[in-house]
């Protein structure tokens, strides 16, 4: 067994090269490379693909990106993608490339937006602490039960259509019967991206965030996604996000007046609607709230993620066009002394708001 290590340096050329093209599942999309190279807080010899090759083909990998702590000023490694070949589950080659990551990043790894099972895996860890927990939301709308619980309802298939017809009347009648709030104290506008006047605010506000992105990392992001809606060869090779139908970005602005009070940045993918990103006040919150309502019904959203407490609250208030919403929570474990108690986490930061 062959273990490989790819660092940022040498990541376009092993993209390009004979061995990637060779293996029959791919370690990282060529769009996802494409913006692994232009994140702003890489660095030529950070590792970013760990790699355990047998008779030339792939049998595990690990991806992370760089992140940066500024209040510590420490660099650390987003954990964004664990794969081992199902012949070789439970073999031990997880652990393996995880340890390789934690020495090379100096024992500075976060992890976020992971499946049931790694929680599990970091609830009993010994070099990962859960350092955030937030309680969210998933409101459901028009949601295709087929989709969301085909997977976990095998022996039910059958019945999942019926639900779906279900799911479409009760929503369809919701969306009937709701009216929205007519007064508005301020005036929102709907961009695809933030503009200059939201990154001036995000640089003036970046102080009071965890990770604090502000306008180089937004940039950053939404200039270099994960997702492609036209590309999708990756669905069979690359067992991560890698292609959507709809995949959208959308900012929405809070003006009184001329004056911007806040914004927001929500994500679109294929029905699925979740905020990513926001500086608003409590006001912006009814806002929105309001916005998001109406937007899901016109567009038919399937389901809405929220994780934003004070948003939650705001959606919960008033009448409401979804079907019903559960609870939802989003952690972050930390390998590494970080504290998120004195400021802000944005919903969608490591790579939620990639994909």
């Amino acid at each position: 067994m062959l273990l490989r290590k790819v660092s940022i340096v040498g990541l376009e050329a092993f993209v390009k090269g004979e061995e990637y093209g060779g293996f029959t599942y791919k370690p990282i999309s060529e769009i996802r490379a494409k913006s692994y190279l232009a994140n702003p807080h890489a660095q030529a010899n950070d590792v970013v693909l760990y790699l355990l090759v047998k008779d030339n083909d792939l049998i595990a990998f690990r991806s992370v990106f760089p992140g940066y702590l500024p209040d510590e000023n420490i660099r650390f490694a987003w954990l964004s993608g664990i794969w081992v070949h199902p012949e070789h589950r439970r073999e031990g080659y997880s652990t393996q490339l995880l340890n390789e990551a934690l020495n090379d990043w100096n024992g500075h790894l976060l992890s976020t937006n992971f499946a049931p099972a790694a929680h599990h895996l970091f609830e009993k860890s010994t070099h990962f602490k859960k350092v955030y927990q937030q309680e969210g939301a998933r409101f459901y709308g028009f949601a295709k039960l087929s989709e969301l619980l085909g997977h976990r309802l095998k022996k039910l298939a059958f019945l999942l259509p019926l639900a779906d017809g279900a799911m479409f009347v009760l929503a369809s009648l919701k969306k009937q019967f709701y009216r929205a709030k007519q007064e508005a104290d301020f005036q929102l506008v709907e961009t695809e991206f933030p503009d200059d006047a939201c990154y001036q605010l995000a640089e003036q506000l970046k102080g009071g965030l965890v990770f604090g992105r502000g306008r180089e990392e937004l940039e950053w992001i939404f200039k270099n996604p994960w997702i492609s809606k036209t590309d999708d060869r990756w669905l069979q090779v690359y067992p991560f996000s890698s292609y959507a139908k709809e995949f959208q970005y959308f900012t929405l602005k809070i003006l009184d007046g001329n004056k911007l009070k806040g914004f927001m940045v929500c994500l679109l993918r294929d029905g699925h609607l979740k905020t990513v990103f926001n500086h608003l006040d409590e006001a912006g919150y009814e806002v929105v709230a309001d916005y998001l309502k109406q937007l899901a019904l016109v567009r038919q959203v399937q389901t809405l993620t929220v994780f934003d407490s004070h948003l939650v609250e705001a959606l919960n208030g008033g009448r409401s066009p979804f079907v019903f919403h559960k609870k939802l929570s989003q952690f972050i474990y930390a390998s590494f002394p970080v504290s998120c108690a004195a400021k802000k986490v944005q919903d969608g930061d490591g790579d939620f708001i990639f994909t």
